[in-house]
């Protein structure tokens, strides 16, 4: 790529060959060091927000089971405690109201609301009444699925 002449005790190298030498093996070396660089980023960015993903799903999933009304509460217990490790103060004392029957506990659909605008603050905030509970103990529920059909 460049070189290098011994002439008259000296040693000489022809720059124009040196400097066009030195561009065209450093710049691939750059150029993949940013790309792997920016990559290597990118993937840990996709990796934290799987994990906060999954963190968050665990909530939905205490919540559930919690409806449920469960005979065992070690999952309950399990899913709980993954919780108030690393849940906001705010919706950690909500959750805590609702899971310890308090009065002036909101709903838990109030939380699911809570939980969608931490995992993504740019969404739109959600009422908690827009969201759906199948509440297997409702009377009016055996009656809507009652469907009769005149013929």
């Amino acid at each position: 790529m460049f070189e290098i002449y011994f002439q008259s005790g000296e040693f000489q190298v022809t720059s124009s060959n040196l400097i066009g030498g030195l561009i065209s093996s450093v710049i691939p070396v750059v150029v993949a060091a940013f790309l792997f660089h920016y990559l290597t980023k990118q993937r840990e960015k996709e990796k934290r927000e799987i994990e906060k993903r999954e963190k968050y799903t665990k909530i939905t999933e205490l919540l559930a089971e919690w409806l449920s009304n469960p005979n065992d509460n070690k999952t309950l217990n399990q899913l709980s405690f993954e919780a108030f490790v690393w849940l906001p103060k705010e919706t950690v004392l909500k959750l805590n109201k609702i899971l310890t029957h308090k009065p002036d506990a909101p709903s838990s659909m109030e939380i699911i609301a809570d939980v969608r605008s931490l995992l993504n603050p740019a969404n739109e905030k959600l009422n908690w009444e827009e969201v759906v509970y199948f509440d297997k103990n409702k009377e009016d529920k055996k009656e809507s699925n009652n469907f009769k059909s005149e013929i």
